[in-house]
């Protein structure tokens, strides 16, 4: 099912904006492990110029989605379940992309490291309503699997297009 999602969002990204890459990241990108319904996914532009004016393209193929603005990228979203879409919109040379990509790839290859990562955001989601609250009770785990993944060689293998 998420698969299927993301492959439509990747193709309407591509036919209507010119990215460098795309990817799906989030729970919803790792087999077996659960998730909040909603589907995240990174695009990659080659310059602020193209980002933003994709920003504006994808908000004006839909009336559902919205947009929020950030330093160096930007979020276009709608919230409507069950197709929750988050995009965001990012330059190369991100932190937040290589980081995305590389817990992605490190938990769709360890099983325990998916597990625990699972049961803390399930704890998470349960003692914490709000989503800064639930991120704030992911973070040391999150920080944990940023390093497994450096030290795992993920962020060496992260794509050319993610790269500055």
């Amino acid at each position: 099912m998420w698969t299927e999602r993301y492959e439509r969002e990747r193709e309407r990204l591509e036919r209507h904006t010119d990215p460098s890459a795309v990817f799906h990241v989030g729970s919803t990108a790792v087999p077996d492990l659960a998730g909040t319904p909603q589907l995240d996914v990174i695009a990659v532009y080659d310059d602020a110029s193209a980002m933003w004016d994709a920003a504006d393209t994808v908000v004006g193929l839909d009336e559902r989605w919205r947009r929020t603005d950030r330093e160096s990228r930007t979020v276009v979203y709608w919230r409507d379940p069950p197709e929750a879409v988050y995009l965001k919109l990012h330059l190369p040379g991100d932190e937040q992309v290589h980081n995305q990509i590389a817990v992605r790839d490190h938990l769709r290859a360890d099983e325990p490291d998916r597990r625990r990562y699972e049961r803390v955001k399930r704890e998470a989601a349960a003692e914490h309503d709000g989503f800064q609250p639930y991120q704030e009770a992911k973070a040391e785990i999150v920080q944990e699997l940023i390093e497994t993944a450096r030290e795992t060689g993920r962020f060496a293998a992260l794509p050319e297009s993610v790269r500055e």
